[in-house]
C-alpha cells in the first residue's frame, strides 16, 4: 500500500486536473472540482498551504482514484482511462438512486 503523499494544494488541483477534473468554483478557502464529462462528481479541496494526510485520502477516494493512481498524477503521468473512470464514478453515484416506473412509484 502507497504512503499518502504530503502535497500543497496546487500539487493537488493539477494532479486532478489530469485526472479530467476541471475548478467549478471556489467559496472561501474550498476550491470545488468537477469532473469534466461528468459535471455530478464533484470534489472539494481546502485551499490550505498543505493538505492533511487524512484529508487528501478522502479526496482522492472521492475522485474514484487510488492513492497510486494519484502519485502518478502528481509525477505528470496521465495512464487512467478517463472514459472508464467516469463510467465507474457516475455508476457509484446512480447506485442508490431510486427506480421509478411508469406510474411514478419506486421500485426497490
Amino acid at each position: 500500500m502507497t504512503k499518502v503523499p504530503v502535497v500543497s494544494v496546487e500539487q493537488v488541483i493539477k494532479a486532478l486536473k489530469r485526472a479530467g477534473f476541471y475548478a467549478h468554483h471556489q467559496k472561501g478557502n474550498h476550491v470545488t472540482l468537477c469532473m469534466e464529462e461528468h459535471s455530478q462528481v464533484r470534489v472539494v479541496v481546502p485551499n490550505h498551504r498543505v493538505v492533511k494526510k487524512r484529508t487528501l485520502r478522502s479526496i482522492i477516494m472521492d475522485a474514484g482514484l487510488t492513492v497510486e493512481e494519484f502519485v502518478e498524477l502528481l509525477q505528470g503521468k496521465s495512464s487512467i482511462d478517463l472514459k472508464m473512470l467516469c463510467i465507474i464514478l457516475v455508476m457509484e453515484l446512480n447506485k442508490d438512486a431510486p427506480v421509478l416506473t411508469r406510474g411514478g412509484a419506486d421500485v426497490a
